[in-house]
C-alpha cells in the first residue's frame, strides 16, 4: 500500500501539538536571524547598486521560475502528504525530479537565443540578462538534486535541521553576495548571493539523511504522484502569474529601473509573509496533513495559526502605511524614494496575502487539491487582464494596485469555499486585531497632521513609536486572555524543548 489510513489517538495528537509548537518556536528563531540577515543583506545592496541591477536580476529570477513552474509538479508536498516512508517511494520521487529537471534544463537553453534576440537592452555593465539566467539555472539544478532529502526532513518534522539550514544559508548568502558586490562584481553579488545556499543544502542534506541513492522508479507510484500532483502544479503555476505578471510587464512595458523600484517594493511587503506565514508553512503543512481524518482538529488549528499571523501582520502594514518613505529614505537612501508610494499601495497586500497562504495547504491537507486549482485559474486570469490594463496606464503603480486586487479575489473565493469544509470562526480571528488597526491608524495619522513637519528621523521614530503602542495597548486591552495562553503554550514548549527534540528525532 502506498497510502495507510490511520487514525491519530489522544496521545499521538498531544505528540503532534509539542512537536508542531517546539518546531514552530525552533523555525521562529532560524527565520527571524535569517530576516535579520538577510535585511541587512538588503539594505547593502541597496546602498551599493542601482536600481536598474535589480530590475535585470527580477527580470532574470522571472523566466528562470517560469521555466521551474513548467516542469515542478509539486511532488514534494506529495511527499510529505503520503504518510508512509518507503524506500521506493522516496526513489520514485528523486528519479521524478531528475527527469523534470533535465526537460527545464532543455527549454532554458533553448529559450536563451531568443530571450537575447527580443531583449538586447536588458543588460548592466559586463552582465547580460541570457548570462545572468545561466547561473540561476545551475544553482536550481542543484536544488532538484537536493529535493529529496531535504523534503525528508520536512516529512519527518525533523525542525531543527531545517533551522540551522535555514540561518547558515542565510549567512553564507549574504557574506559571499556582498563581498562580491564590495569587490566591484555588481550584480553578480545579487546572483551569487542567490545560489551560493544552494551548495550548502545539497551538502548538508546528503550527509545528514543516509538513504541509499537509487533510480528505481515504480510506475504506479509516479502516477500517483502525478494524479495529485497536477493539481498542485496548477496551483503553483497560476500563484507564479498571479505575483510575477507585475514583474514581466513592467520589465518588458516600462525598463529596468522602473521594474526596479517595483521589485523593491514587493520585496518590502512580502517580507513579513515570508517572515510569518513561510516559517509556519515548514510547521503546519505536515500537521495539517496528520490531522486530515479529523477535521475539528484542523479548523482549530488553522483558526490559531490565523489568528496569530493577522495579529502581527496588522501593525507591520500599518508602518508601511505610516513610515513607509521615512524607512525607504533612511534605510536605502534618496535613489530609492519612488519606491516608497508603492509599498504603501502594497501594504493591502500584505495584510491579505498573509491569511491567505495557509489556506491553500489545509485543502491539500485534506486531500482537495482541485477546489485551490480551479480558484488560483481564476485569481490569475484576472490578474493577467487587470494587471496589463493598470500597468499601461499608470506603470508600476498600475501594478501594484493589480496585485491587491488579485489577492482580494482569491482571499475571497478561498475562504468561501473551505468555510464549507471546516465552518471558519472569521469573528474571533480578524474582528479585534481589524478594530485595533483602524484606530491606529487614525490616532497617528491626526497625531502627526497635529505635530507639523519634522525632520525624518524624528517622524519615523514618533509615528512608529506611537503606532506599535497604541496597537498592541488595544489589542492587549481586548485579548488578553487568548495572548496570556498564546504566549504561556510557547515557554511550556521551550521548557520541554529537550525531551521533544529527542522524540521528533
Amino acid at each position: 500500500m502506498i497510502e495507510k489510513d490511520q487514525a491519530v489517538t489522544d496521545s499521538e495528537r498531544a505528540q503532534f501539538k509539542r512537536s508542531a509548537t517546539l518546531g514552530a518556536v525552533q523555525s521562529m528563531f532560524a527565520r527571524y536571524y535569517s530576516m535579520a540577515v538577510g535585511m541587512a543583506y538588503a539594505i547593502i545592496m541597496a546602498r551599493i547598486l542601482s536600481p536598474e541591477d535589480f530590475g535585470l536580476m527580477a527580470l532574470a529570477v522571472f523566466f528562470l521560475t517560469f521555466s521551474t513552474r513548467l516542469r515542478e509538479f509539486s511532488l514534494n508536498e506529495v511527499l510529505i502528504q503520503k504518510q508512509v516512508s518507503e524506500d521506493e517511494l522516496c526513489s520514485t520521487h528523486w528519479t521524478m525530479q531528475l527527469a523534470l529537471g533535465g526537460l527545464q534544463v532543455a527549454l532554458v537553453l533553448v529559450a536563451l537565443p531568443i530571450l537575447s534576440r527580443y531583449y538586447p537592452e536588458a543588460r548592466v555593465r559586463n552582465a547580460t540578462l541570457t548570462g545572468i539566467l545561466t547561473v540561476l539555472l545551475a544553482g536550481d539544478i542543484i536544488t532538484i538534486a537536493t529535493s529529496t532529502p531535504f523534503t525528508i526532513l520536512r516529512k519527518t518534522m525533523r525542525f531543527r535541521h531545517l533551522a540551522i539550514l535555514e540561518a547558515a544559508g542565510a549567512t553564507i548568502g549574504a557574506a559571499s553576495g556582498a563581498t562580491l558586490a564590495f569587490a566591484g562584481f555588481g550584480i553578480w553579488g545579487l546572483v551569487v548571493g542567490r545560489t551560493a545556499p544552494t551548495l550548502l543544502r545539497f551538502a548538508y542534506c546528503w550527509a545528514l539523511h543516509p538513504w541509499k541513492l537509487s533510480f528505481r522508479f515504480n510506475r504506479r507510484i509516479a502516477v500517483s504522484f502525478l494524479k495529485f500532483g497536477v493539481y498542485l502544479w496548477l496551483i503553483q503555476t497560476t500563484i507564479f502569474i498571479t505575483y510575477s505578471t507585475g514583474d514581466f510587464l513592467v520589465g518588458s512595458m516600462i525598463g529596468l529601473a522602473a521594474l526596479g523600484m517595483y521589485s523593491k517594493a514587493f520585496h518590502l511587503a512580502v517580507l513579513p509573509v515570508e517572515m510569518l506565514t513561510g516559517m509556519l508553512a515548514t510547521v503546519t503543512y505536515p500537521v495539517y496533513c496528520r490531522l486530515q481524518n479529523n477535521r475539528e482538529d484542523v479548523r482549530k488549528a488553522l483558526a490559531r495559526v490565523l489568528s496569530i499571523i493577522f495579529r502581527l501582520t496588522v501593525p507591520i502594514a500599518l508602518g508601511m502605511v505610516l513610515v513607509g518613505s521615512e524607512f525607504i529614505e533612511i534605510v536605502l537612501g534618496d535613489k530609492w524614494l519612488p519606491a516608497a508610494p508603492l509599498l504603501k499601495v502594497m501594504a493591502f497586500y500584505t495584510v491579505l496575502r498573509s491569511v491567505f497562504d495557509d489556506t491553500g495547504r489545509v485543502f491539500l491537507a485534506l486531500g482537495k487539491p482541485q477546489i485551490p486549482a480551479v480558484l488560483r485559474v481564476v485569481q490569475s486570469v484576472f490578474q493577467i487582464g487587470v494587471c496589463y490594463l493598470l500597468v499601461a496606464h499608470f506603470g508600476a503603480m498600475g501594478a501594484s494596485l493589480s496585485t491587491d486586487l488579485a489577492v482580494l479575489i482569491g482571499l475571497a473565493l478561498n475562504y468561501f469555499f473551505l468555510h464549507r469544509l471546516i465552518r471558519i470562526p472569521f469573528k474571533q480571528i480578524f474582528l479585534q486585531p481589524a478594530l485595533c488597526g483602524v484606530v491606529t491608524l487614525l490616532c497617528v495619522t491626526a497625531f502627526a497632521r497635529a505635530l507639523g513637519p519634522v525632520n525624518v528621523y524624528a517622524a519615523f521614530f514618533i509615528k512608529g513609536t506611537l503606532c506599535v503602542a497604541v496597537y498592541f495597548g488595544l489589542l492587549f486591552a481586548f485579548a488578553r486572555r487568548e495572548l496570556i495562553g498564546e504566549f504561556m503554550m510557547l515557554k511550556s514548549a521551550m521548557s520541554s524543548r529537550a525531551k521533544t527534540a529527542g522524540e521528533t528525532e
